[in-house]
């Protein structure tokens, strides 16, 4: 297949953009990408390369040479040895540390209007898939920005974003090591995350925007700062092994309710901050301080907790609406 950036007009053109992407097991990634039209300097930039093949090497020797022979502009290697790229690419331990490959190409006239194909393969499941957003843009004067060759472009399933939007998580959608649950890699609307999970790190769903419900695993003991910043969701309930509920959930502008267990002990600053749309807060017994600025840049909601606990001496401090319930 190949993607065309094509001069829309005599006076301005659209971008061919090449990202690749390396996940590794331990979720850190490896980002590179190079564009083939910027700031009216024309250029062509060609990839011949696909994830399944580079997730296949047998080393990472053999792997940084599929890189530097894969990319070129205007006929010359883009990726040298010298590449910053190339050289953390090198710093791999082994191809078992490798968790996910990505690789995407765009033509971009406009955030109107673009074409998007992206092939990622999962090293730990062996599936590989590949994806459509928006149409083609055909030639009109020949011009082109680059273009992107996947050799084994037929081995790819075909996912659509419409058909898998509803679908619930699976395991393969998640990077865990030990307990921690390093990144979400699904793409459907409701996460369940597996019961092993006892630490959700920071970056584990990061441009998850499509996620709209998350059911957390009862054993969960700790959600580190910024898991969720605004994610699209509009209840979660927190499980009581959470002891102290940290920054994770701010700028959640969907979020309505929040439900949290028995056995939760605070709620620091800012960690429900700019939930515009929070309407009815559940807070269990065991709570024993909410910061200030708990709820900062929420809109006024009904606290919802027992009789005389520290949820209605909250509520009272805040000025907020008080329901006495037997139960959370």
């Amino acid at each position: 297949m190949k993607f065309r950036s094509d001069f829309v007009t005599n006076s301005s053109s659209s971008s061919f953009i090449f990202e690749l992407q390396i996940l590794l097991k331990n979720g850190k990634t490896l980002d590179y990408d190079v564009t083939g039209y910027e700031e009216d300097e024309y250029y062509e930039v060609n990839a011949s390369i696909s994830p399944k093949a580079m997730a296949k090497c047998k080393n990472i020797q053999e792997l940084v040479d599929m890189l530097k022979e894969s990319l070129e502009c205007e006929g010359n290697p883009i990726l040298t040895e010298n590449s910053s790229f190339i050289q953390d690419v090198h710093k791999i331990p082994s191809m078992d540390d490798i968790a996910e490959i990505t690789i995407t190409g765009k033509e971009e006239y406009d955030p109107e209007l673009s074409y998007t194909q992206k092939y990622i393969y999962n090293c730990q499941t062996n599936s590989y898939t590949k994806s459509f957003e928006g149409e083609e843009l055909s030639a009109i004067n020949g011009a082109s920005g680059g273009s992107l060759f996947v050799s084994d472009d037929m081995e790819a399933n075909v996912i659509s974003i419409e058909e898998t939007a509803d679908e619930t998580s699976k395991e393969s959608d998640f990077l865990i090591k030990k307990g921690k649950l390093i990144r979400y890699l699904g793409n459907g609307k409701k996460v369940i995350i597996p019961e092993e999970v006892t630490i959700i790190k920071e970056g584990a769903f990061e441009e998850t925007e499509e996620v709209l419900e998350v059911i957390l695993p009862k054993g969960l003991q700790e959600i580190e700062e910024r898991v969720f910043e605004c994610c699209q969701f509009k209840s979660i309930r927190i499980p009581g092994g959470v002891k102290e509920i940290l920054n994770s959930f701010e700028g959640c502008e969907q979020l309505e309710e929040i439900y949290i267990d028995e056995g939760v002990l605070s709620i620091n600053g800012d960690a429900f901050a700019d939930c515009e749309s929070l309407r009815d807060v559940y807070l269990p017994a065991s709570i024993e301080e909410i910061d200030d600025c708990a709820f900062y840049g929420c809109s006024e909601f009904t606290i919802h907790g027992l009789a005389g606990s520290y949820a209605e001496e909250f509520a009272e401090e805040q000025g907020l609406p008080f329901v006495e319930v037997s139960d959370i």
